[in-house]
């Protein structure tokens, strides 16, 4: 058997080898290249390309984080969107789905403003990127914030979604508010929707 015989036992391990996922801890997000390990790694990191990206990412870092940081942002949002749809889905079931992909963006090298761990389905830790700081809350620690009636509000599920709107009144007793659509085919149209389908806009 040759070297470069593709049916050669090392020839089909590596190929399997390549299929999975791999370490994050030796993945390059600036080169997009995957190390098998940290032999491999150390090797990629002395090479002459990784050394340009480099040289390229340090005369503008914050250029870099931002398009992956949107890059990141929108792959998520069109899997949620195009897996998903209107269901209702917790975001580390989404964020995993995400991840399972060879090629996604990793999420450090994002700016974003914090870790969430979700312990279960009414608890999770909050970790605070810039200072470290971590908050563990409760469902029972979070409120929703409602608008006054005649405030702006975004809808976030069903039909609407997307729209913005105009709180006319709240419903106490129902959990939910009546919107006055604001945008959108069907503007001008009153709805009744549950608090959390809407959001105070700024």
């Amino acid at each position: 058997m040759g070297k470069t015989d593709f049916l050669s036992p090392k020839a089909i391990a590596n190929r399997i080898k390549s299929k999975g996922l791999q370490k994050l801890r030796w993945y390059c997000q600036m080169c997009q290249k995957q190390c098998r390990d940290e032999n491999g790694f150390k090797c990629h990191c002395m090479s002459e390309s990784h050394q340009r990206q480099l040289l390229l990412a340090s005369e503008n870092p914050q250029q870099f984080m931002d398009c992956f940081s949107e890059e990141f942002r929108n792959d998520f949002l069109e899997l949620l969107r195009r897996r998903f749809g209107r269901k209702r889905v917790h975001n580390n079931i989404v964020y995993n789905e995400y991840i399972s992909h060879r090629e996604h963006i990793h999420m450090n090298v994002t700016k974003g403003l914090l870790r969430l761990e979700v312990i279960n389905k009414y608890t999770a830790v909050v970790k605070l990127i810039d200072s470290g700081d971590k908050l563990k809350l409760d469902q029972t620690h979070l409120e929703t914030v409602i608008p006054a009636p005649g405030k702006k509000v975004l809808v976030l599920n069903g039909g609407y979604r997307g729209n913005g709107a105009t709180l006319v009144c709240i419903n106490e007793k129902t959990f939910s508010a009546t919107i006055l659509i604001e945008s959108g085919p069907l503007k001008g149209r009153h709805e009744d929707v549950p608090y959390e389908d809407i959001s105070k806009q700024a």
